[in-house]
Order: C-alpha cells, then structure tokens, then sequence
C-alpha cells in the first residue's frame, strides 16, 4: 500500500491509529503491539497474497533459527552453522525472486543457450525484509534476542511504515520501545509531530518530486530511443533526475518517520540533507544511513577484518594493505549494494562507481599521510569539493536511472557536447523554461534549505538527532502554535488535491 495514497493517509493509517490506541487503553500494550502487526500484515496483503505468504514464510523460518542461535550462544556453543544457514537461505530467496531473470538472461547470453525460471512477481519489500532478517539473526547469534518473543520479532519485521523501502532499524531498536513506561499512552505532541512529518514528506513527493520526474523523463526518453540530445538539455534532464530522487526519497523517508512518530513511535533517521555533502564519505553518512551502517556493520567489516589480520601478520607494504584492506573490500560492498537495488548492470555500475570514489577519497588521505606524516581529516573543502562531490553523484545517478548502459553512456556523451543520433523534430523542447525555474528552486532547497527533521529537533522526531540546529537559526525551529498547524493543515491540502489516485515511491521497486 503506498504511502503516498487516499487509501492509506485517509483510511488505514486513520483506522489502524484508532485501533491502537484502544488497544492499549483497554487490554495493555501487548495488545496494541499485536494489533499493529495484525494491521502491518492487512498492509501488505494489500500487495497481494503471494507478498503475504512470502513474508510469513521466510519470519517463521528465520524465527525458528534466531532461536537456535540464542540457545547456542547461552550455552557457549558454536553458531556459525546455524547463521550461515538462516543467511543463505534468505539470501536464496531474495536471490530467486529478484535475480533470477537477470542471472539467466546474462547466462544464456554467455552460453548462447536459452535459459528460463519463472520466479513470479516480486514480493512486497523483499530487499528490506532480507537485510533485516540478517541483521536479527546475527544479533541473535550474539545473544542480542534472547528475551524476544515472537510477537517482538514479527513487530520488528513488519511494522509497516517501514516495511517497503526501510530505513534498516536495528533489531533491539523498536522491542526497546515498546518495553518502554507508558508506551502506546495517547499523546497529542506525537499526532502533531507524526502528521507534519507525513505532511512535509507528502508534499515533496507530489508537488516537487513527480514534477521533477516529468522533467526528466523526456530527455531519459530520448536518450534510450538514440536521438541526438542536447547538452544543455542533458545537463538539465540528469539534474531534474537528481533532484526528483533527493525529493522523492527524502519525502518517503520524512512520512516514513512520521507515521511511526504517530504511534509514539521513532525509526532511525535515514536521511539527512546528503546534496550538503562536502565529499563522497560524507554524502553516504547522509544518503540512505541506515543501509550505510548495515553495509559496514554486517557486510565491510566481516570481510575487511580477517584480510586485515592477514596483511598485518605478514607486514605488508603501505600500498598493499590499502589495496587489500581497504580498495577492494569498499568497492566489493558497494558494488553488492548497487546489484540489491535492482537486478541490471545499471545498478552493478552504480554501486561500483562509489566503491572507487570511496576508496579514491581513502587513497588521496594515505598519501597525504605519507607526504606529510599525518592524517588529514577531509572533512571539508569548501564550494570545489562540494562541486566535485555532486558531480560524481549526477554521473552514478545517471546510471541508477537509465534503462540500459548504453542510454546512460548516450546520455553522458550528450552531457560532454559528444550526442549522436537521430536529429529531433524541428521545435521539439525536451525541457521548458517552466521546468528550469522548477529545477532552479528544487535545487536551492536541496543544496541549501534545512530538512524538517532539522526543524522539528527539539521534538526528536527520529532515533538519532541530525548533525546540528538548522543553519538559519533556532528560532525557526518548529513549535506547536496554531499558526503552524494552519501551514500544516494547508500542506495536507494542497498534498491532497495534487495527489490524484496514487503516487508510487521510486525506493518501492526495489
């Protein structure tokens, strides 16, 4: 069920806060927790059974060894078979459903054979549900999960603001909650904090992000159909495309945050301004963080600690150890990270383009190191490495974008003065002067506007708090008042009227 949808901001999250509250007044918290899962498991049979049965399937498998896992741990055994069987085996079904047509196809491609598997249509939210399943089974096998019912896990995994495109929590984030005093107590600070949050976010998905979209969308259009594009329009269509995610992402993560803050709830926060990133590291402690923790917790650091030891042991050269402990292992798990996004090269060239900046950033700091025998921090660098920095970004976006290889590298060499192709029709604009002004003020707000989160930190409406107070002061912070009511209620209105049937998420095919 999208977010961004009447069924959902006038029925079900209406309906489901009703229930809750109820719930929790009459029979307890338990009670209102069992009720929110039974609500999360409706959200996603909204999606259609077979989304459904998946998740229930592959909850009940992982439980059981999560289970395992605790019971080994207390009794000091070893748990390295069990978690490696309950992570290949949900790794084996993300594997299934997702990449088997993109495994097949590039097999038959490379055998010259005609290979098929039907592994039907992609379950609701399965990249997410993956990760998180991984990261409670290994903190099950630390002993982490012990007190956890299953109640607690099936809460976790499917509390549904959550449930389609994340953020990541951590397992013992939300079971913390809700053995908090007086949770699921009625208060009217966390409805007003929640609806503005989804307020805001609904506002930048609809009014900002699907316009930008229509902006890019005709010059991605021409690219792949291998007429000759413009550079400015290229330099402008890839832009309005940079923009359209920044909004569009921001605005799920900021409704996300707002309809747990409703339930009194807070998730982690997943975004936080990442275009006011002054170099590539920086950038991926704001785009996306909670997926950035997960890769370093659970996937970089399992693989870069033992090379590490290795390396040290034989006292390799300064050059090698960079290479083999830390170049190799980042781009590895970048490149994985592009490939969970979406089963095309497209993806794989994403995911490996920040593998090389992250190490090329790490790279340029050890040999600052051995010119002037200190680390320097990079922590800034001013308006040229900011430049440097979005550079980069709109060069992988591109990519994360196009529908082929060749239509980004097309839509790059356009960007370069390099387009070929069929000339387009005489008076054919593929961005107006309205969608520059669009672009112009998006951009402004993106590079040098505070976010909401920032503005409503003194409520924490996240489980972390944003890198500071927003740079215009704190006296716009944001303060019940009946005047920011009366902006919220004509935000929601506004939201509301532009919606139309149903807006989908870019972060939900994945």
């Amino acid at each position: 069920m999208p977010l961004a949808s009447y069924v959902f901001l006038l029925v079900f999250l209406p309906a489901t806060l009703v229930g809750y509250y109820v719930s929790v007044a009459r029979l307890g918290p338990r009670a209102g927790q069992a009720w929110l899962c039974g609500a999360s498991l409706g959200f996603c049979v909204y999606a259609g059974p077979a989304s459904l049965i998946v998740l229930c399937l592959s909850s009940v498998m992982t439980f059981g060894i999560s289970r395992a896992l605790v019971r080994r741990h207390a009794a000091q055994a070893h748990t390295g078979a069990w978690l490696a069987l309950g992570v290949c085996a949900n790794v084996a079904a993300l594997a299934y459903f997702k990449y088997a047509g993109f495994l097949t196809e590039n097999l038959s491609a490379l055998l010259g054979s005609d290979l098929r598997i039907a592994a039907g249509a992609l379950p609701l939210g399965i990249s997410f549900i993956t990760f998180q399943q991984i990261a409670y089974l290994v903190e099950a096998a630390r002993g982490a999960t012990a007190r956890d019912a299953w109640l607690d896990y099936a809460f976790f995994i499917s509390f549904f603001p959550k449930l389609i495109a994340g953020p990541l929590a951590d397992p013992m984030s939300l079971t913390d909650q809700l053995r908090a005093p007086g949770v699921g107590r009625y208060e009217t600070s966390h409805l007003a904090v929640g609806l503005t949050l989804i307020g805001a976010g609904l506002f930048k998905k609809v009014m900002i992000a699907d316009e930008l979209g229509e902006c890019a969308d005709p010059v991605f259009a021409a690219a792949a159909s291998g007429a000759a594009v413009p550079a400015l329009a290229a330099w402008l269509g890839s832009s309005a495309y940079m923009l359209q995610i920044y909004f569009d992402f921001s605005g799920y993560s900021e409704m996300a945050l707002g309809a747990a803050r409703c339930f009194g709830l807070r998730l982690p926060l997943n975004f936080d301004s990442p275009y006011q990133a002054t170099n590539i590291g920086d950038f991926w402690r704001r785009w996306h963080m909670t997926l950035n923790v997960f890769l370093t917790r659970y996937l970089y650091t399992p693989m870069a600690t033992p090379i590490m030891r290795w390396c040290v042991r034989r006292n390799l050269g300064r050059a090698t150890l960079f290479l083999l402990t830390i170049a190799i292992p980042t781009t590895a798990t970048f490149t994985i990270a592009g490939l969970w996004h979406g089963p095309a090269w497209t993806f794989v060239i994403f995911g490996l383009l920040h593998g090389l900046y992250l190490s090329s950033r790490e790279g340029w700091r050890q040999l600052r190191r051995a010119w002037f025998g200190k680390v320097a921090p990079l922590r800034g660098g001013g308006l040229g490495a900011w430049a440097l920095t979005m550079l980069g970004v709109l060069i992988s976006l591109i990519f994360f974008r196009a529908g082929s290889v060749s239509e980004a590298l097309a839509l790059l060499a356009a960007m370069c003065g390099l387009g070929a192709g069929a000339e387009l029709p005489v008076g054919t604009e593929l961005v107006e002067r309205r969608d520059m002004l669009l672009i112009a003020i998006a951009a402004g707000i993106a590079f040098l506007a505070p976010n909401i989160v920032q503005l409503l930190r003194a409520q924490s409406p996240a489980l972390q708090h944003t890198r500071g107070d927003p740079p215009i002061g704190t006296r716009w912070a944001w303060r019940p008042s009946s005047a920011l009511a009366l902006a919220a209620v004509a935000i929601w209105v506004v939201s509301l009227a532009a919606l139309g049937e149903v807006s989908a998420f870019i972060y939900y095919r994945f």
